[in-house]
C-alpha cells in the first residue's frame, strides 16, 4: 500500500533509507527544517537513496553526479534550497 512519508534534509548529501521508494514528490520547509516527501511502499524492502540539498549560489558537484531535480523551496528567512536525487549507478 502506497504511503507518503517525509524525511529531513540537511545541506549537502543526504543518505536516506527509503522502503519501496516509488517517487520523490516534493520538497519544502517546515519552520527552518528542509524536508522531502516521498511516495513509498512500507511493505517493500528499503534501500539507501541519496539526495543533494544545496543553497542558491553554492557550487554544484561536477560531472554527471546529479540525477533528477526534485524541487526548490524557500525557508521563512529567505534561504532558497534546491534538491536533486543523486544518480545511482546500481539502479
Amino acid at each position: 500500500m502506497a504511503t507518503i512519508w517525509k524525511y529531513a534534509l540537511n545541506p549537502g548529501t543526504n543518505c536516506i533509507k527509503v522502503p519501496g521508494l516509488d517517487e520523490p514528490l516534493s520538497v519544502g520547509f517546515q519552520g527552518e527544517q528542509l524536508y522531502i516527501w516521498c511516495l513509498v511502499d512500507p511493505d517493500k524492502a528499503g534501500r539507501e537513496h541519496y539526495f543533494l540539498a544545496t543553497i542558491t549560489g553554492r557550487e554544484l558537484p561536477g560531472g554527471d553526479v546529479l540525477g533528477m531535480f526534485i524541487g526548490t523551496a524557500q525557508s521563512p528567512t529567505g534561504i532558497v534550497a534546491h534538491v536533486f536525487e543523486i544518480a545511482d549507478d546500481d539502479g
